[in-house]
């Protein structure tokens, strides 16, 4: 990976452009994710007041009875948006769908351990638990590098 920094004096805001070969490194798709993680802000409601959220401090996502919940380390959001539109909002990032109504912040995962058929269950930095069904397991894996 090969990589240039110009400064250019009286442009108005930086312009960042990234080619990548068919095959990127795998130093090229770290350094994807972490802008994609810390450029983004995903809008919440708590207490009827509306909020912006770094998609770092959300451990998942879930959909419930049509409504979707974002589960940070010591609050939970309301979304406006769908799961699928938060699952295409976060695509290329540490965010995985584990399940048909939630998606998991693979970076937020202390432990993980097998369960039967085929199925994971993670523990979370909040505490808790959430099972990935067998059909999600692999592309968990790779997000989760194990």
């Amino acid at each position: 990976m090969r990589w240039r920094i110009e400064r250019r004096p009286g442009i108005a805001q930086t312009q960042l452009t990234i080619l990548l070969p068919d095959e990127p490194e795998p130093e090229a798709e770290a350094l994807l994710r972490f802008l994609k993680k810390h450029v983004r802000k995903l809008t919440g409601v708590l207490e009827g007041y509306t909020v912006k959220i770094a998609p770092e401090e959300i451990c998942y996502i879930e959909s419930v009875d049509d409504r979707t919940f974002l589960y940070a380390d010591k609050a939970v959001y309301e979304s406006p948006q769908r799961l699928y539109q938060l699952e295409q909002t976060l695509a290329n990032t540490s965010f995985v769908r584990v399940s048909k109504s939630v998606i998991l912040n693979a970076d937020k995962v202390e432990k993980v351990r097998p369960l039967l058929n085929g199925k994971l269950e993670a523990l979370l930095s909040n505490g808790e638990r959430q099972h990935i069904n067998r059909h999600y397991v692999s592309s968990f894996r790779s997000k989760f590098e194990i």
